[in-house]
């Protein structure tokens, strides 16, 4: 039998369990952080969908600095159906498509590639990316995503292991980088409790922040704070493990669920992007510093006067004191590239990245270890490394394919999709036949991006290049538009006064008041990647084939905008067409049911529009040799206005015949 000490000492024991087991059970039924699954429901059409949830960032940043995703128009049929072929893409703000917006992401270019390469399938490519973040939350995702019927895992990461959530260098961290206690702390969040915890903990740390706003920084800019991190210190043999250990168990969760996976290697801009930080060895005494950084500045002067074979030897003179300095390796490269000897400049482009002290760029080393991964557990590469070198001139990439440190360009991001297809393709993955080609230009024309994308892009990395670690400080961002283009991105990118989707509005309607109608409708169809179903945009699409004389297309058109809204204009417009194609009973029946419900709708059709559509009921009826009832909406038509010409013209057109027979 117990004593009254020991059953003292368990109810002490229980008391706090009991609390802490209240508490979570108070917190999940009144909903708190309800929003944190990676995965929510909507609905749209009257059809249930999943989307990837725009919070779920607030798992690992504070509301002051949460990135909200751009792939909101990602949806993934609830009751997945057999035609659907459903593709998941991780990664960090690369695979998401950084500076671009919706329509200019990779994953958005392989959707279109699939598309027409399999056109009898429902195709789902489903971008989870968020910046900022690393292989750690990407490892979350994917083992929260098996549960929902994915036919692929496509993954592309690795930038953001030294600074990305919970990276050994990154302002949000935990356990000093310890895998297993960050592991430990990411399982916690699913306990609203611990939630609640870390919430009071942020706000009593909040209390102690400098008044110093932190709103002009970028996302990677507050998480690195200037944590500089030599080649193979211990901060950096611990990212290294820790990106190989969370990437081998990402494979291992999507072969113990028997998801192929496509893993790739990463494209970093060597040839056109100096190194952040150029660190010295911490043994040289100052005056071997001193001779070192004579030697460079002598270098520096050699190169500027095009004496690239004399620059190249105080280079290599100050390496042989310090062989550390990125910037001295870069140096090198830059004058071994202007001699044409292309190899020893990659040799040299690729220490500079590999010595950088600020560690925006993956080293060298994480495609090595992306090859092994690989070969070791029998997976799919996607070599997107190779790809983009064989596109860069003898081999270097820079800024041909790149915007900045590691995001690419439309045209880089167009070739990563392709790269994606020819590795799905040569692995016979989701049904894509091996021998089926792929017409390039054709594909070009067709993906939705506008020259206002590309002005989007430039614009983002202009403003990301005029803060640290570009720059030492933050400057005032110097940009005049030109051209109505560059002033509608301006307003949208920098300003923030306009949404993307009225952005791409705004130069639609320029370009049609320009009678530019193609490229009207691209803007049109940007829209429509995010908002397929969007009757207002589509009904312009309509409108502007109306004009155009195809008349087909036009129907067709205006029949889907007219199933999405059932709006009285989209009606009319339809009557309209349908005489213009030679269908005057069908227009008939459109016009009646205008006339007959315009009170009741909201917008109703205006006193002009109401006058041209009875004279078009009047004219339909005429086509059809129905005189009588043509009459009879002309007459209703001169009753509200007795002096419509086209109406007394077919009215007295109509009595001739009368009085002929």
């Amino acid at each position: 039998m117990l004593s009254k000490k020991n059953i003292f000492r368990i109810i002490l024991f229980l008391i706090p369990i009991v609390v802490l087991v209240s508490l979570e059970l108070i917190l999940r039924l009144t909903g708190y952080e309800n929003n944190l699954n990676i995965v929510s429901s909507v609905e749209r059409n009257n059809k249930n969908y999943y989307t990837i949830n725009q919070l779920v960032g607030k798992r690992y940043f504070d509301e002051d600095r949460l990135y909200y995703r751009k792939g909101a128009h990602d949806y993934f049929e609830v009751n997945k159906q057999p035609n659907t072929i459903r593709i998941f893409c991780f990664g960090e703000s690369t695979t998401a498509g950084f500076p671009y917006e919706y329509n200019a992401t990779p994953t958005e270019f392989l959707k279109e590639r699939l598309n027409n390469a399999l056109p009898d399938k429902n195709i789902e490519v489903i971008n989870t990316a968020i910046a900022a973040t690393n292989s750690f939350t990407v490892n979350e995702f994917a083992k929260e995503l098996v549960k929902y019927n994915p036919d692929l895992f496509i993954v592309y990461m690795g930038q953001n292991e030294f600074y990305g959530v919970y990276g050994v260098g990154s302002t949000i961290s935990v356990g000093g980088g310890n895998r297993w206690i960050i592991k430990t702390y990411l399982w916690l969040q699913q306990f609203k409790t611990f939630l609640l915890l870390k919430k009071i903990i942020n706000s009593i740390s909040d209390l102690f922040k400098s008044d110093s706003s932190e709103e002009d920084k970028l996302l990677m800019e507050q998480m690195a704070e200037n944590h500089s991190i030599r080649y193979n210190d211990s901060d950096y043999k611990t990212a290294v493990k820790n990106f190989k250990e969370n990437y081998a168990e990402l494979i291992e969760t999507a072969k113990e669920n028997k998801i192929p996976i496509i893993i790739s290697t990463l494209v970093i801009n060597e040839g056109d992007l100096p190194p952040f930080v150029s660190l010295r060895s911490e043994t040289l005494n100052d005056t071997l510093k001193k001779k070192g950084q004579i030697l460079f500045d002598s270098g520096i002067k050699e190169q500027m006067d095009g004496k690239y074979q004399n620059a190249i030897s105080y280079f290599k003179k100050s390496l042989v004191i310090d062989s550390l300095p990125a910037n001295v390796h870069y140096k090198l490269a830059e004058c071994y590239k202007k001699l044409g000897q292309y190899k020893d400049a990659k040799a040299e482009f690729s220490l500079a990245r590999d010595l950088d002290g600020l560690r925006f760029r993956a080293p060298s080393e994480f495609n090595l270890i992306i090859k092994n991964l690989a070969d070791a557990f029998k997976v799919p590469l996607a070599d997107v490394n190779k790809e983009f070198k064989e596109n860069s001139f003898n081999d270097i990439i820079g800024s041909d394919l790149l915007m900045d440190h590691v995001h690419p360009n439309i045209k880089g991001y167009f070739l990563l999709s392709k790269t994606w297809f020819n590795a799905i393709k040569g692995n016979n993955l989701v049904g894509l036949p091996p021998g089926i080609t792929e017409n390039d230009s054709l594909i070009w024309q067709q993906i939705a991006v506008t020259s206002l994308d590309s002005i989007i892009g430039e614009l983002k990395i202009a403003e990301l290049r005029s803060k640290p670690p570009f720059k030492d400080t933050i400057s005032d961002l110097n940009f005049e538009p030109n051209n109505f283009i560059e002033e509608i991105a301006y307003q949208y990118t920098i300003k923030h006064q306009i949404s993307w989707g009225t952005a791409h509005l705004n130069a639609a309607k320029i370009y049609l008041n320009n009678n530019d109608y193609s490229a009207a409708l691209r803007e049109f169809r940007a829209i429509l990647i995010i908002d397929e179903d969007n009757p207002y945009i589509i009904k312009l699409i309509g409108d502007m084939n109306f004009e155009l004389k195809q008349f087909a297309k036009a129907e067709a058109s205006y029949l889907k905008a007219f199933s999405l809204s059932g709006n009285q204009y989209i009606k009319y417009k339809l009557g309209l067409t349908e005489m213009h194609l030679g269908k005057p009973v069908v227009a008939i029946q459109y016009f009646s049911d205008c006339l007959k419900n315009n009170n009741y709708s909201s917008p109703q059709l205006s006193p002009a529009e109401i006058e041209d559509l009875y004279y078009n009921l009047s004219l339909s009826y005429f086509q059809i040799n129905k005189y009588k009832e043509a009459f009879g909406e002309l007459q209703t038509l001169l009753k509200i206005n007795p002096s419509n010409e086209k109406a007394i013209t077919l009215f007295k057109k109509i009595k001739s015949l009368e009085n002929q027979n």
